[in-house]
């Protein structure tokens, strides 16, 4: 029998506090999530700079480094990141996100399976976290181009993480608890009311968990758990997060138990972001609404045979993390184009005349344009349309028109 070649796929689950790490390489049939102390799968994001070894460490070998020579310890990253902090080493200026990425690296090469991945995926719920430089430091400090990159919210990576579940298969609806330190909430996965979409919401807890009466942290967990699945019924709910772990849960199991599935683990989301990985190698994500996310797609009127129809050239429903997209096409005549926004949760159109001031006058269906759409936030971006001209006939004016766009959230 013929062995079919795995791509090597790699994704992260970052934080300020830790990384949480999954791959695949040939030869394997499932991902691994990697483990720096056995169970443990959360790497703390210590970064070490040996001042005799002239190295840098990161992770529990950090930790272990510090202990033996003297040097620069780098940990709390979240005060850093809001007082945009730099550090000196060696006399050189590190600002704090070129040592986030070296860390992020450092992560990787620690796995010592090498670092040639087809897809890399990075995932977190800290959007200031998954900076648009990310993706060009990452390659520089792997020494390596050859990897498609990808950043995505928590909110994608549960989904991609729930549709990959057998238990899943055929639920309609599935929760998830979160809880981190004293923060709580929870992830409902469902349908639209029409049914075409999948659709995310998300509710803090934290506040509720506080009012509900009982006598411990388990008694009141129970009974906000009863109405949170009297508000949001599913058959199958997921828990993460440290705030879980322990054995204070009892009536909280009982609850949580009746008449439904509950899973606990502390990988979920690195996991979601290596499917997601996989499914985006066959382009078979899924849109997804939810707070956060784009909730439009751009694109222009045209016409196909007598009738006019809406042509997406940049497609909502996910994150807007480096969305970008553009497409080559004739301009049937004058010297304006109908941008169109359909919104993914109405269905309505928005219309919107761009004008090509200056566009050199040239008969109808002679002017080959480029359409480029990206979004810069969840509801922010911007369209730019290049002149290519109609070969020698009628050469480029090189003309470049940009419109900024603002949409609804």
């Amino acid at each position: 029998m013929e062995t079919i070649k795995q791509e090597n796929l790699l994704s992260m689950d970052i934080s300020t506090a830790f990384t949480q790490i999954s791959y695949r390489v040939d030869g394997m049939e499932e991902p691994i999530s990697h483990e720096e102390r056995e169970g443990d799968f959360c790497i703390p994001n210590i970064l070490f700079y040996g001042e005799k070894t002239k190295k840098w460490y990161a992770g529990y070998k950090a930790l272990k480094k510090q202990e033996e020579e003297e040097g620069v310890l780098v940990k709390d990253w979240e005060q850093m990141w809001k007082k945009e902090e730099k550090v000196v080493i060696q006399k050189e200026i590190y600002k704090v996100k070129t040592l986030f990425v070296k860390l992020l690296a450092l992560h990787i090469k620690n796995l010592d399976i090498g670092n040639q991945f087809a897809r890399i995926v990075v995932t977190s719920d800290d959007k200031e976290l998954l900076f648009e430089e990310m993706e060009g430091m990452l390659k520089k400090e792997l020494k390596t181009k050859e990897f498609l990159f990808y950043r995505i919210s928590h909110k994608t990576a549960f989904t991609a993480f729930a549709l990959h579940q057998e238990e899943c298969s055929g639920v309609r609806n599935v929760g998830l608890f979160e809880y981190y330190g004293d923060e709580i909430r929870y992830q409902y996965l469902g349908r639209t009311p029409a049914g075409d979409m999948l659709q995310v919401q998300t509710f803090s807890l934290s506040e509720e968990l506080e009012q509900t009466k009982g006598e411990d942290k388990d008694e009141k967990f129970a009974t906000m758990a009863v109405n949170i699945f009297y508000r949001h019924k599913t058959p199958i709910v997921y828990l993460t997060g440290d705030g879980f772990e322990g054995e204070w849960m009892e009536k909280t199991l009982k609850v949580l138990c009746h008449n439904r599935r509950a899973f606990v683990g502390q990988n979920l989301f690195t996991k979601g972001a290596f499917y997601f990985a996989v499914e985006e190698g066959e382009k078979r994500n899924p849109k997804l609404l939810a707070q956060g996310l784009c909730l439009y797609d751009i694109g222009l009127a045209v016409t196909i045979k007598g009738q006019q129809s809406f042509a997406p050239v940049l497609g909502g429903g996910c994150d807007w993390y480096g969305r970008k997209n553009s497409a080559q096409m004739m301009l049937e005549e004058g010297k304006q184009i109908e941008v169109i926004y359909q919104n993914l949760r109405t269905k309505e159109l928005e219309k919107e005349i761009m004008e090509l001031h200056g566009m050199p006058k040239r008969p109808p269906m002679t002017t080959k344009i480029e359409m480029e759409i990206a979004y810069t936030s969840d509801c922010e971006g911007y369209i730019k349309i290049k002149d290519l001209g109609f070969g020698e006939l009628y050469p480029s004016s090189h003309q470049i028109w940009v419109r900024k766009f603002s949409l609804d959230s």
